[in-house]
């Protein structure tokens, strides 16, 4: 796999533009973490394992119902033990992760692309809206598109000329930590084996392509492993966890199924084009001009012969949805955001037709205008997206006033979707969670302590491939969940009780306090933050 030009094609000024846009993206990254969010419910279900599990203890099934890769695991616990389970340790983590995306994709790209390609594949994940959202979330989904990044630059190296014995043990190991740190990085991982192989193919090199083998029996080796150990449960249909996943992402599986085939891929190729590199608002035809850009980079590499690299952009694009239409990955913006980096670069190698010497060149001025607009259209998403509530749930606050409350002899009713935040923030954590949002599994009657409930789910929804807009009146009414979790606040209030709602889902606190209502209780006091709700409730005394 040949360069595009050397070092000393990138002056002094590629290199101070690319370490301009790199300090940007790490200080938008840094102002996602300072903003200090409450953790939401799968970063406070995760920390609850990490908190109160060991190394060998998180390999085996997670509470509520939480899936991640055994080596982001064992990181975060790490990064724990200094200083105690915060936001600002559980995120250490995925920020060092973000924050080194952007040097590590110049890294990459200055030895694949020419100078202003790779300037713009730096620019795109440095400003990317969601990679820097996630950059300062306590989930692996950060440290995924890292991953990635790793694997194509260690991809790339051994295919250099200069390659030797030393680049090829490094990329089978590199290749066995990707697959215990990312779950989407087989994807990554065969499209360098495929790359590979192509390169040997069309170079008749028998060594590089008995090199490849072994790399790829060695990753299959370990991938298998992983599968028939740790990430057994997910399998398995009987299982819990394996139940719950296939029904919450349903319908983010590549299949005709309800919304259709066609409204899921305009779906996915909205959040991996538009929505992880121009956010929302977005300018018209986002997605199908990214789309061209895109078809655009495949053509340019297949114009300059560069198939190999094309391979390697392109083929986990085409595994990952293969996958999704066996209903063995879904996808959604957060389970693709793995594959930013590749599709960043694909977006940024239509640029190489601005340095062709021949007919197809374009103006190297229209080129750079390009780059400059990606950069003010990026900027735009990333400070939209520092500035909107979408999924936060400020929940650290209530947490602390319902314990203060509690204290002077309120009893807690906790809703499901509220109860890691409460375990969390409360620190009342002994008892053993409650099923969690699994539809298949009877609700029961879960206890934190003899004074604070754990309500059963209420009306729990598959995460959706698209939006849809639900009547949610219907949900407000009385319902056997309302009269039967509302009878359980009037049994523990004393008189009065404490309602905690945390992730609600639409007219979850309508319902409950109608039923609430509906047996002589009156709500005394309400306080509301972003995605959760405190209520002091009141019954007669009789």
């Amino acid at each position: 796999m040949s360069t595009a030009g050397g070092d000393a094609a990138f002056s002094r000024w590629w290199r101070l533009i690319a370490a301009a846009l790199c300090a940007v993206g790490a200080i938008a990254r840094l102002a996602a973490y300072a903003q200090h969010r409450s953790l939401w419910y799968d970063e406070a279900a995760l920390a609850l394992n990490i908190v109160q599990r060991g190394f060998v203890a998180l390999l085996q099934p997670l509470d509520f119902l939480q899936t991640a890769p055994p080596l982001f695991l064992w990181a975060e616990r790490l990064a724990i033990l200094p200083s105690g389970a915060s936001e600002w340790s559980l995120r250490a983590v995925p920020l060092a992760a973000g924050i080194l995306t952007p040097p590590l994709m110049w890294h990459v790209a200055r030895r694949a692309l020419p100078p202003l390609a790779a300037i713009a594949a730096v620019a795109l994940v440095a400003l990317s809206p969601t990679l820097v959202h996630y950059a300062a979330e306590a989930k692996p989904y950060a440290v995924d598109a890292f991953v990635t990044l790793v694997v194509v630059d260690r991809a790339v190296s051994v295919a250099e000329p200069s390659a030797g014995r030393a680049h090829w043990w490094m990329l089978a190991i590199v290749g066995v930590l990707a697959i215990v740190s990312s779950t989407p990085a087989i994807f990554v991982l065969a499209g360098a084996v495929a790359c590979l192989g192509l390169r040997a193919a069309l170079g008749r090199d028998s060594r590089f392509a008995r090199r490849t083998a072994a790399v790829g029996l060695v990753w299959a080796a370990a991938f298998a492993a992983l599968l028939a150990t740790v990430f057994r449960p997910l399998l398995d249909d009987d299982s819990r966890v394996g139940r719950f996943m296939h029904w919450y992402w349903a319908t983010n599986f590549l299949t005709p199924d309800p919304p259709g085939l066609a409204t899921k891929v305009s779906s996915i190729l909205w959040a991996t084009l538009t929505g992880t590199f121009v956010g929302e608002p977005a300018f018209p035809n986002a997605t199908t001009v990214l789309l061209g850009i895109a078809a655009a980079g495949v053509l340019a590499l297949v114009a300059a012969r560069r198939f190999a690299f094309g391979v390697l952009l392109v083929s986990p694009f085409i595994l990952a949805a293969s996958a999704s239409a066996l209903r063995l990955y879904p996808l959604a913006e957060r389970l693709v955001l793995f594959a930013a980096p590749l599709t960043a670069l694909l977006l940024a190698s239509s640029l190489m037709f601005a340095s062709w010497p021949h007919a197809w060149r374009w103006p190297a001025w229209l080129g750079a205008a390009a780059v400059a607009a990606g950069i003010i259209v990026s900027s735009r998403g990333v400070l939209a997206r520092l500035a909107s509530d979408e999924g936060r749930q400020e929940s650290r606050a209530l947490v602390s006033e319902a314990m203060r409350e509690r204290g002077e002899g309120l009893p807690v009713w906790v809703s499901g979707g509220g109860e890691p935040a409460w375990r969390f923030y409360s620190g009342l954590d002994d008892s053993r969670p409650s099923v969690g949002p699994d539809v298949v599994a009877a609700p029961s009657d879960a206890t934190i302590t003899s004074d604070v409930i754990v309500g059963s789910w209420y009306n729990s929804i598959p995460e959706r491939i698209v939006r849809v807009v639900d009547d949610t009146a219907a949900w407000s009414k009385p319902s056997p969940w309302s009269a039967k979790e509302s009878a359980r606040i009037a049994r523990l209030a004393r008189p009065c009780a404490l309602v905690f709602l945390a992730a609600p889902q639409p007219g979850e606190s309508a319902a409950l306090l109608t039923g609430v209502g509906a047996l002589g209780g009156t709500v005394r006091d309400a306080r509301r933050a972003v995605g959760a709700e405190l209520y002091r409730v009141c019954f007669d005394p009789r």
